[in-house]
């Protein structure tokens, strides 16, 4: 996942305008882009300043996006702007509402990854996820050895 941010001043009285824009005009362009998923418009309290976030899969589609449809939204919002724009770009490194691809297996549940391993020829293996630490907020790698193989057997799903 990639990130890109437009910050920029406003001109004053302009916020809810640019808000407006941003939905019924901007909002529709980007959708139609390749690996679009997401657009976050931040408004400072005095309406002075906004942000711009787009969410994209890859570094690639924000790149296309940015030679291919982003001009066309820049002249959309420049009657609103104070300032020319400053422009980043981010990689992902972690959200709570976007996971990683399907099948990614940094993301897939523990159970899931143990299933997965009873059914494998062996019948056990390695696990590795991420869960907090006790107390704690942030994930932390952790491996254990599973020795389900009752999970392949059972009817019961758990």
């Amino acid at each position: 996942m990639f990130t890109r941010t437009v910050r920029g001043a406003l001109k004053p009285g302009q916020g809810d305008a640019f808000a407006h824009l941003i939905e019924q005009k901007v909002l529709p362009i980007l959708q139609k882009q390749k690996g679009f998923r997401d657009e976050f418009l931040l408004l400072s309290e005095d309406g002075k300043e906004a942000i711009c976030m787009s969410i994209w899969e890859s570094r690639d589609d924000a790149e296309a996006y940015d030679h291919s449809s982003y001009a066309e939204i820049k002249k959309l919002m420049e009657p609103f702007q104070a300032a020319p724009p400053k422009i980043d770009r981010y990689h992902v490194a972690r959200s709570s509402q976007y996971r990683r691809r399907q099948g990614c297996p940094r993301t897939a549940p523990y159970g899931k990854r143990c299933i997965e391993r009873a059914s494998s020829p062996a019948g056990e293996g390695w696990v590795h996820y991420m869960f907090p630490e006790p107390g704690g907020v942030f994930p932390a790698w952790k491996s254990a050895f599973d020795t389900c193989r009752w999970i392949a057997h059972s009817s019961r799903m758990w």
